[in-house]
């Protein structure tokens, strides 16, 4: 119950944190400020996707 409770309110919240902070991490051209940082959050991203799969 509890997983299924975090699969369905807290992934969304990190996805949606983590567009936060990859849009802040750009400079004027659209360019990665912190590459890492990028490389990081998308890494995230995909094993979250992998997890609620």
């Amino acid at each position: 119950m509890i997983y299924h409770l975090f699969m369905r309110l807290l992934l969304p919240i990190f996805e949606d944190l983590f567009a936060v902070i990859c849009s802040q991490n750009q400079d004027k051209n659209g360019n990665p400020l912190d590459a890492d940082l990028k490389y990081k959050l998308d890494r995230y991203d995909v094993q979250m996707k992998k997890a609620s799969k």
